[in-house]
């Protein structure tokens, strides 16, 4: 059976976390209501539990009460597998074909990375991608597909970023040994900061105390020894 959630990656993150402690590993298909609302209900400006569920006509009377989230969910789920029934997709597989056929590049979720210039072809390549960006993928702000960063990184060197980055994203919410090895091999270097820059996470419940926040730093930095990639501590400079 599949699991389903609204902003899944995030619920994943702590359902896989306490199935470790218990010796349970997450290894069920997961349906994401959230990106899939983005994809199918293009007349929605903003995607929160409650506005979908409002949109479908599900009942939601206790918005942020596990039960009633949980059950507004499954209604949204059903009133979406309608939807991409009517389009011709009845099970997973075809609905992960439909959508990469038309994947809405706006309604994905977006990280931070640090581009840097090692020579002239860089430096050209920068520019490509600062004016695609602008011009061909601008969403609130301007944005980089991945595929795109990978066709024009000759000359570039490219960090891992941030806690808004994907490494420490997918840190955050308990990816794979697996997937975060992936997102690694992507990175031609990686970066810690100070705890004291991501002390906001232990104030928004994402991470329990500054140990914590201690021991993700200290894990990238094996990441890195682990994939022949150089750790940079930074201060997380936006401005010069």
């Amino acid at each position: 059976a599949a699991l389903a959630a609204h902003n899944a990656p995030f619920d994943l993150g702590f359902i896989r976390e306490k199935g470790e402690t218990f010796g349970y590993t997450i290894n069920q298909p997961i349906i994401d209501t959230l990106s899939l609302s983005r994809e199918l209900l293009g007349d929605l400006k903003r995607f929160k539990l409650n506005l979908v569920a409002e949109h479908l006509g599900i009942e939601l009377k206790n918005h942020h009460r596990a039960n009633d989230d949980a059950g507004a969910a499954g209604g949204i789920l059903l009133k979406l597998f309608d939807i991409l029934e009517k389009q011709g997709a009845s099970n997973l597989d075809e609905i992960n074909e439909l959508l990469k056929k038309r994947t809405n590049l706006n309604s994905l979720q977006s990280f931070h990375a640090v581009i840097l210039v090692k020579n002239y072809l860089g430096l050209k390549n920068l520019y490509r991608l600062v004016s695609k960006s602008h011009l061909d993928f601008f969403y609130r702000k301007p944005r980089i597909p991945k595929t795109l960063l990978a066709q024009y990184r000759e000359g570039l060197i490219i960090g891992s970023g941030c806690e808004a980055g994907e490494l420490y994203q997918g840190i955050l919410n308990n990816q794979t040994k697996e997937e975060i090895d992936e997102i690694v091999n992507f990175y031609d270097y990686l970066e810690i900061q100070p705890i004291a820059n991501n002390h906001h996470l232990i104030r928004e419940g994402r991470i329990s105390n500054e140990e914590s926040l201690r021991q993700i730093n200290q894990w990238i930095v094996s990441l890195g020894e682990k994939h022949n990639k150089k750790v940079a501590a930074t201060g997380d400079v936006h401005f010069l």
